[in-house]
């Protein structure tokens, strides 16, 4: 079943717990369920139809929680939902062809040397990407290497503004 809180769904248990002087409600629920409500909110089906894509998206988001698990351990729970971590959304954004990328990558996780890689995207990236290294010092694994990214790379965005205005 589903549980229901401010309008958006969500699968397994949800705690309520005082942390400081805010209420923080957790989610708790199976991995595989999780990554269905994280694939279509990191990448979605309407602009990545494409289902290898998608699977790697939840390869990838499978891969971080493997290496980011217990990161807020000291508040209670494993990760945030937030773009800090990966946006999480519960049941009510999962998608038919996300669910189908998670069903089929069930378990998989990408790792080097035998452990999960440190498996860092973004939503954007502005036409090529950058070797981790550069963004995150202490991140040498030899698979962050920059690459061109689409669709970003393929559509140049034409940015225009009035003269009038100040730009930032």
């Amino acid at each position: 079943g589903t549980v229901e809180v401010n309008g958006q769904s969500y699968r397994g248990f949800l705690e309520v717990r005082m942390l400081g002087d805010s209420i923080k409600v957790i989610n708790q629920l199976p991995l595989e369920d999780y990554l269905r409500g994280v694939v279509p909110n990191e990448m979605g089906p309407g602009i990545y139809p494409e289902i290898e894509e998608l699977k790697a998206q939840a390869v990838a988001a499978r891969t971080y929680i493997a290496a980011n698990r217990g990161q807020f351990a000291e508040s209670g729970y494993d990760i945030c939902d937030t773009m800090s971590c990966q946006v999480y959304k519960g049941f009510s954004s999962e998608q038919p062809l996300t669910n189908q990328a998670v069903e089929e990558t069930a378990g998989l996780i990408a790792a080097f040397n035998g452990i999960p890689i440190k498996a860092l995207y973004t939503s954007t990236c502005g036409g090529h990407t950058e070797d981790g290294i550069n963004v995150f010092p202490d991140q040498r694994g030899p698979y962050l290497k920059g690459v061109d990214c689409y669709p970003e790379k393929a559509a140049p965005s034409i940015l225009e503004g009035r003269e009038d205005l100040p730009w930032i």
